[in-house]
């Protein structure tokens, strides 16, 4: 078993390394920056709030069923990080270009990710016509964190699926009591 968790973390750390060697692309900067913002605590009170002001009802009903999904799945992330503590990639290998934005101590799960992923997948069940921009916006928050050295892929993928699940848990109760 061993063997296996040390194949997994090397590929995590090659792929990191791999996807963090891209800032030498000074464009990608300007648009992963921006996708990291996103999905930070300004970045999701600005969605919210423009959702909620909007006064269309579906829309207002997508922000009440997002703000559930970030609670609960902020909840979630602080719970495993608090328990888990691994550390953040830049501490591990101080040779990585970062650009720290939007960091607590821990790295595992994304929380950037995790609500991306929250987000994205209740947007995808009251729009599902958007389904690929909802996802693909997702994913490259996920990306962007990579990019700038404060995450390994295996938080990006942890968060991922912590955020999905939460989004679809949510959904269930919503469809179903």
């Amino acid at each position: 078993m061993t063997k296996y968790i040390e194949r997994f973390l090397s590929v995590d750390e090659k792929v990191l390394y791999f996807i963090n060697s891209l800032r030498k692309y000074k464009i990608l900067n300007i648009f992963m920056i921006f996708f990291t913002y996103i999905a930070s605590t300004s970045g999701v009170a600005i969605i919210v709030s423009v959702l909620f002001l909007t006064k269309i009802p579906m829309l207002r009903h997508l922000c009440f069923r997002l703000s559930i999904a970030i609670i609960i799945a902020a909840w979630f992330v602080k719970i495993i990080k608090h328990f888990l503590h691994r550390i953040r990639p830049y501490v591990k290998f101080t040779t990585l270009n970062t650009k720290k934005i939007g960091i607590d101590k821990y790295s595992f799960p994304s929380g950037h990710t995790t609500t991306a992923f929250s987000m994205a997948t209740t947007a995808c069940f009251i729009f599902p016509q958007f389904s690929v921009f909802f996802i693909l916006a997702a994913s490259l928050v996920g990306l962007s964190r990579i990019y700038l050295g404060v995450h390994f892929p295996s938080d990006i993928l942890g968060g991922a699926m912590i955020g999905i699940s939460v989004a679809h848990i949510i959904n269930f109760i919503i469809l179903h009591y």
